[in-house]
């Protein structure tokens, strides 16, 4: 009786091969695109791409942005009066290398006068086109408080130790099922079956 039932299985198995087949190539297709996305649109400028991700820090551009912001900027060939844009502050200054979130008010022959939407003052720091990291593209709130907190070695450390324990504990020893005293030992077609199976 379980011979027909083994076919059967065998047989439905054959026909649910092709449908894992192209489900598997939608994964990869789908893959392949998110990574495409990703390399024309996100990735990073340093690892070439024209995307940078500068998180808010203070309340220099309220109400625009908040404290925690995170801002994914584009890298442009120009850049207009009144966009809002990232730029390190220039070599020899105080403070240089340090990124700074501000709204262009004016452009002049030594370079870029901003202010932050918030602020009475401009910066006291005026960069060239080549100090620019880009314009605002994305803004997500509060988003980049979490990367933050993500970038702080306990948490990493400890979500580490949570995996690794619960690995422990899931490959751990089973107990062995206990054994009939008495059971009577299976039939040839029995035996069988249990072979093919395995």
């Amino acid at each position: 009786m379980t011979l027909p039932l083994i076919r059967s299985h065998r047989r439905h198995g054959r026909q649910r091969a092709p449908r894992q087949r192209v489900l598997g190539a939608l994964g990869v297709v789908a893959a392949v695109a998110f990574l495409a996305t990703w390399a024309v649109t996100l990735r990073p400028q340093s690892l070439g791409g024209p995307a940078q991700y500068v998180v808010i820090h203070g309340n220099s551009m309220w109400p625009t942005y908040h404290d925690g912001d995170l801002i994914i900027t584009h890298d442009q060939a120009a850049y207009r009066v009144g966009e809002v844009v990232a730029y390190r502050v220039p070599r020899g200054e105080v403070g240089a290398g340090h990124v700074v979130i501000h709204r262009i008010a004016e452009t002049t022959a030594t370079g870029l006068v901003l202010h932050g939407d918030n602020n009475p003052h401009s910066d006291p720091w005026h960069p060239t086109g080549t100090d620019v990291v880009g314009s605002t593209w994305i803004h997500i709130p509060r988003l980049g408080r979490l990367l933050l907190l993500v970038h702080q070695p306990l948490v990493p450390a400890a979500l580490a130790a949570v995996v690794v324990v619960v690995w422990i504990l899931r490959s751990g020893p089973r107990a062995a099922e206990p054994t009939r005293v008495g059971a009577p030992a299976p039939s040839s077609a029995s035996a069988a079956t249990d072979a093919e199976h395995r």
